[in-house]
């Protein structure tokens, strides 16, 4: 009994060793695949901790890009802002160059109409300039002519110096004579008065008249007298004409009906007709003539008639005379 126990013990015992045994194996097989699974965990784990860290890094280096985009569209929206308002003062700046050039075009145009004007000014100089060159030069041949005449005259002068000298009584006498027709053809002639100035057109010339000496004083002095127009010389031409004609008919020198006038007699330069105009806007007209060369005496003054239709011809004076023109 105390055998088959010891045996039963053992064989207890020998199962219990293998039970541990076995256990042993099995528990060191699961705790190596433990280990290899917690490998594989902690692999697994330390490679998500490096893409983590990756991650972060490329999220540090998004969140930097952001931060510059947002940086830069700040400046850009700033940027705008200034480009904007460099837009409307550009525009500003714009509508007043705009403006300044309309003006400018304006004082451009109104230049070249005064231009245009100083150029045909500048023209009749040059016309009336080469006219009175020639004068000149016909004036220097008449006086080489004279001086030729005159050296001949004094050696005459010097020949008949002898005889003049026995001729006194003869002089006086004719003088006398030369002082009496001199009263008879002063009768009847304006007295003179004294020298007083006559503005150069207002002296008649050889084949001229009232009207062309009312055109030269009314183009020299057109605002003097009236003239409200642009500066334009075509529009002031036209005009002088036309108002010298008003005025020749106011005067009584044209008739408003009848067209009949009072012209010059002689050959020109002793009858001047001077313009005056008032304070009021009237105009009236002196009339002059000279009994001797540049010597002028005041013969009447005329004023102007109220209308066209009150306007009468007037009464001739001695250098005058009427004309009537053709009837067509």
């Amino acid at each position: 009994m105390k055998k088959s126990r010891m045996v039963f013990e053992i064989l207890a015992a020998v199962v219990a060793v293998a039970a541990v045994v076995g256990l042993w194996f099995y528990w060191d097989s699961r705790l190596d695949k433990t280990v290899q699974v917690a490998r594989k965990w902690e692999k697994q784990a330390l490679q998500a901790q490096s893409e983590s860290k990756q991650l972060r890094a490329e999220l540090g280096l998004a969140e930097n890009k952001t931060k510059n985009i947002e940086k830069e569209l700040v400046d850009s929206q700033t940027q705008a802002k200034k480009l904007e308002i460099e837009l409307n003062d550009s525009r500003f700046k714009l509508e007043n160059v705009q403006a300044e050039s309309k003006k400018f075009q304006a004082e451009l145009n109104n230049s070249q109409i005064e231009l245009a004007n100083l150029q045909k000014e500048l023209s009749r100089s040059q016309a009336e300039l080469a006219d009175s060159q020639k004068k000149l030069q016909a004036s220097e041949v008449e006086g080489k002519e004279l001086r030729t005449n005159l050296q001949s005259s004094q050696e005459q002068a010097a020949l008949f110096k002898k005889e003049l000298v026995d001729s006194r009584t003869q002089v006086e006498k004719l003088q006398g004579e030369i002082r009496n027709l001199q009263a008879e053809m002063d009768k009847g002639r304006p007295k003179e008065s004294a020298r007083v100035s006559i503005p150069a057109a207002a002296i008649v010339k050889k084949g001229g008249g009232f009207e062309h000496a009312s055109i030269g004083q009314l183009r020299k002095h057109f605002t003097k007298f009236g003239y409200v127009g642009p500066p334009d010389a075509k529009a002031i031409k036209k005009w002088v004409e036309e108002k010298a004609e008003q005025i020749a008919v106011l005067c009584g020198y044209i008739d408003f009906v009848t067209r009949q006038e009072i012209r010059i007699k002689g050959k020109g330069n002793d009858v001047a007709f001077v313009l005056k105009a008032k304070d009021d806007g009237a105009v009236q007209v002196e009339v002059y003539y000279a009994s001797r060369p540049g010597i002028f005496g005041l013969v009447q003054t005329i004023k102007l008639a109220e209308s066209f239709s009150a306007s009468r011809l007037k009464e001739k004076q001695p250098f005058e005379y009427v004309f009537t023109p053709k009837k067509k």
